[in-house]
């Protein structure tokens, strides 16, 4: 992947406020809206090292631990169900529907060239279904829907009660 807002390897998170860059490897910081600093994390290993330094040592980092991969993780998987819940649809019309928001355009354009760099034309991009949280379970009007496709492939002995 090419370097996007200084980013190659890592997370470009972009919200109402700013963005949050970087993450994969020892630093990542958070910038508003004019891409002005707010914070900075810096750190001195990369996830592998954190983790054989975990198993060698016994224990979890504060800023590596199970908590923080089921926060990333859950990132994941949110983001998945609002495409499972979404609908496909030509790049053209997603910029379209999101009138206003150049940013999102712009992310639609470096996706489709992705595709196109790497072979995959074939697949059409998806528009997802806005999620909203209340910070402990889905609302609104897909809130039933996606708490249904966190809840219905759990093994036998691994469910969560029901909320």
């Amino acid at each position: 992947m090419p370097n996007y807002r200084g980013v190659t390897i890592g997370n470009v998170i972009e919200y109402e406020g700013g963005s949050l860059l970087g993450g994969h490897g020892a630093s990542c910081k958070i910038v508003d809206k004019d891409g002005k600093l707010v914070k900075e994390f810096k750190g001195g290993q990369n996830h592998i090292h954190n983790f054989f330094e975990a198993c060698l040592n016994g224990k979890q980092s504060a800023l590596h631990n199970a908590a923080n991969g089921h926060y990333s993780a859950a990132l994941a998987h949110i983001g998945a169900h609002a495409l499972s819940l979404g609908k496909e649809l030509p790049a053209e019309q997603i910029k379209a529907s999101l009138k206003g928001r150049a940013e999102v355009a712009d992310a639609v354009d470096r996706m489709m060239a992705h595709f196109e760099a790497n072979g995959i034309g074939a697949i059409k991009p998806g528009l997802g279904a806005p999620l909203t949280t209340d910070g402990k379970k889905f609302t609104g009007e897909f809130g039933a829907a996606a708490t249904k496709l966190d809840r219905e492939h759990y093994r036998e002995g691994h469910t969560l009660p029901n909320a």
